[in-house]
């Protein structure tokens, strides 16, 4: 959880080096309603493992999906 967390604001700040995503991150903010990189990092790092769960069992219901395993076709 760390090592992601790390990423996501390590990105974001790299991210924030030129005008356009600086532009991006301005719409984004008006979108999801926080008003700065800062307050951004503040939920990243907020985020816990339950959370992490908890919104992937609301999401991700794998009953509902199909999967499929490909293989590379037999000579």
């Amino acid at each position: 959880m760390a090592r992601i967390k790390s990423q996501v604001t390590g990105s974001k700040a790299i991210e924030m080096e030129n005008s356009f995503n600086r532009a991006r991150m301005a719409t984004e903010s008006l979108q999801y309603g926080w008003h700065s990189p800062e307050q951004f990092l503040e939920k990243i790092r907020a985020v816990s493992a339950a959370d992490i769960k908890r919104i992937s069992r609301q999401y991700l219901q794998t009953e509902e999906y199909a999967f499929a395993k490909l293989l590379p076709l037999e000579k």
